[in-house]
Parts: structure tokens; C-alpha cells; sequence
């Protein structure tokens, strides 16, 4: 699964194979202080890569909510998920142990990337990325294949009865106390996608824990100090694909 671009200091991981896409997450990046490249630095990077210019590298103000939004030329909307057609555009998320969601239909060119955190789960925004692609573009779930970035484990993500009441078929008890389980949102959001229409064969999972894989942001484990990844989706219109070292 590891497939490294190179711009400046910045790598990839790629999350969704196809020969007409770039679909991954950036690694972490550290600066010449030893410090996390912040966020922008990380959005000029991505434009760098793809060879486009800044605002065409388009992403939101995420609040752990369901809404979905059109992407717009250089505008920074509230949501918790994207879209587009549009080939020129590369759109993504930010994460830091929520799950980043990457859509794409081969057939009509629509794409979609999404936030989903255990509240996003609940409230099933994966399905509503779909929905988006079909009711907005007329994409088919049968067509549309999804990639789903690395995020805290279910090894590692402890949860309380909060969690446990709304999404308890995807946890399962830690040992340590009876308030406390592990829960899977990968495994959550993959029945979700199924449950959509979408084919098995089409749903890839990277299964790397961002908790304790140091390639990518926690905030589980560096708390107020983690930065963000990028989960991102652009077509080979819109730029030239970095060259990949296995």
C-alpha cells in the first residue's frame, strides 16, 4: 500500500488505486525547527504536487456533522464533506485519528471526500458522501469505488458508553473495566458503504493506526500539539503524478 511522492519534504500515502486518480493522505512533516509543517504549508505542497494553483486545492471548516457541500474555486465552506466533477479541483479533509473518505465513480468523474469521526459514523455521513454523488451527478454505488485513509485502530480506540450506545456493534469490551471498549470505525463506516450499494471489491481500507503508526497525526497521542493530515482525491487532469517508489 505504501507509495511515497516527493515534493519538498512531503510524502504520500497512497489510499485509493486507480489509473485516472491521486487519492491519498500526507504524511507527517516536520520543519527545520524540528516542529509539525503546519496545515497551509501542507495545502501549498498538495498544490505543488498536482501542479495547480493554491485555491484550486479545496477543503472546509470541519464540525463533526453530516453536512455535505459542492466544492467552490477558493472558498473554505463549513461541512464535513466534499464533491465535484470538476477535474480541475483536488478536494480532501483533514484528519488526525478520524477516518478520511475518499470517493470516486470511474464512469461519471465525480468524486467525494470525507470527514468521519465516530460522530460523523452515527450520523452515517458516508452514505451521504454517496448520495451526494448520485443525487448531484448521477453516479451508480455499483460504479463508485472508496478508500478509506488510516485512523485510530480499534487496538487502540478506547471508548466510553457514549460511544458504546449509539455504535456498540462495532466495539467490543478493552478488559480493563466494563466502561470501557474498543471500537472499529473503519469496520463501521465499510457496513455503511455496503449498506449503499457499493461492492466489497471496491471499498480499500488502509489499516495503519494513526495512535501509533508516528507517519501520521494523533490527537489521541500528542493532544493539543498534533497537526493534521490531508485526505485528498484530484484526477490526472489536473495535474502530473509525482513519481512513486515502492
Amino acid at each position: 500500500m505504501e507509495h511515497y511522492s516527493y515534493v519538498r519534504n512531503m510524502r504520500i500515502n497512497e489510499i485509493l488505486k486507480n489509473d485516472s486518480i491521486t487519492a491519498g493522505i500526507t504524511l507527517v512533516d516536520i520543519d527545520e525547527s524540528g516542529a509539525y509543517v503546519d496545515f497551509r504549508s501542507t495545502i501549498d505542497d498538495v498544490a505543488n504536487h498536482f501542479k495547480i494553483q493554491l485555491d484550486k486545492v479545496v477543503h472546509i471548516q470541519q464540525v463533526h456533522g453530516d453536512d455535505i457541500v459542492e466544492a467552490r474555486l477558493g472558498e473554505i465552506l463549513t461541512a464535513d464533506g466534499l464533491v465535484t466533477n470538476d477535474p480541475d479541483l483536488v478536494i480532501g479533509v483533514k484528519v488526525a485519528d478520524c477516518c478520511g473518505i475518499v470517493l470516486y465513480d470511474p464512469v461519471t468523474g465525480a468524486r467525494a471526500a470525507v470527514h468521519s469521526g465516530w460522530r460523523g459514523t452515527v450520523k452515517n455521513i458516508a452514505a451521504r458522501g454517496v448520495e451526494a454523488l448520485v443525487d448531484t451527478y448521477g453516479a451508480s454505488p455499483l460504479h463508485i469505488h472508496a478508500g478509506l485513509s488510516p485512523c485510530a485502530s480499534q487496538q487502540q480506540y478506547q471508548v466510553g458508553r457514549e460511544v458504546f450506545e449509539v455504535l456498540g456493534e462495532w466495539c467490543q469490551p478493552d478488559g480493563s473495566t466494563d466502561e470501557k471498549w474498543l471500537y472499529n470505525n473503519q469496520a463501521a463506516i465499510t457496513d455503511q458503504l455496503l449498506g449503499c450499494g457499493l461492492k466489497a471489491e471496491n471499498v480499500q481500507r488502509d489499516r495503519s493506526c494513526s495512535i501509533t503508526d508516528s507517519r501520521y497525526h494523533s490527537y489521541r497521542r500528542d493532544g493539543e500539539k498534533s497537526g493534521r493530515n490531508f485526505v485528498f482525491i484530484g484526477t490526472m487532469i489536473a495535474g502530473v503524478k509525482g513519481s512513486r517508489n515502492p
